[in-house]
């Protein structure tokens, strides 16, 4: 679930971006009648490793070995994509700001695929791709998506173990934002508004456990710390 980002406002009235107070409201979904209590369906079938729409109605997920897109309304589940022969299976997933698409990273047994499906389940297209044993990147996989939704904003492995954060526009076309130790970008990665800021956890030293909130400028390419003291810190995401 993609967190809203709240920017705190000065005494002089600015915002300032070094602040941000962190907030998840799952807000019930827009629809005839009386509401209704979100309910989903098969949990014990399903990996949470999707997100939700900006509605509150649908989930994505993975179902093994596909991707299915639950209604939490009626209760009901339809899937996004097939099954493969080569033994391949989804992972990750985000749903784009309009929920008209999904993006998802699929595993294969000799590499890895970065694409987005229609969530009419009308098909996807293949983003990127990577193999193990080429000298790119080892697996690339969505974090959130951009307020326009022309483009993802993405967490690769890269060779020797390193974390990449990245933008994949839906041409394919990928930039790296910046690059960490591996494994000390963890999670909990949201967008502002205007799509001008990032924020998430991760560890300041490796391989230290503990994690620290930072934002991210995407339009500097600076990383700032937003909070570091002792403990446990992880940005809702």
């Amino acid at each position: 679930m993609t967190p809203h980002l709240l920017p705190r406002r000065s005494v002089s009235g600015r915002l300032a971006p070094t602040t941000l107070l962190c907030a998840v409201v799952l807000l019930p979904a827009c629809h005839d009648g009386p509401p209704s209590r979100p309910v989903l369906t098969n949990v014990a079938e399903a990996d949470v490793l999707g997100s939700v729409t900006a509605d509150g109605r649908y989930l994505s997920s993975v179902k093994y070995p596909s991707l299915v897109l639950h209604d939490l309304v009626e209760g009901t589940e339809s899937l996004l994509t097939g099954t493969w022969e080569d033994g391949g299976f989804p992972y990750e997933s985000r749903i784009s700001p309009d929920g008209s698409q999904v993006a998802y990273t699929r595993y294969r047994l000799d590499g890895f695929e970065l694409r987005v499906a229609r969530s009419d389940g009308s098909g996807d297209v293949i983003l990127l791709e990577g193999s193990y044993d080429g000298r790119g990147r080892l697996s690339v996989e969505p974090r959130a998506w951009f307020p326009d939704g022309g483009a993802i904003l993405a967490v690769a492995v890269v060779r020797g173990g390193d974390n990449e954060l990245l933008i994949v526009s839906l041409d394919g076309e990928a930039r790296a934002l910046d690059r960490h130790p591996a494994t000390s970008l963890r999670g909990g990665f949201s967008l502002s508004p205007d799509g001008r800021w990032v924020g998430y956890h991760r560890t300041s030293s490796h391989p230290s456990e503990e994690r620290d909130l930072f934002l991210f400028s995407v339009a500097d390419l600076e990383e700032h710390l937003l909070l570091e003291k002792p403990g446990d810190q992880r940005f809702l995401g």
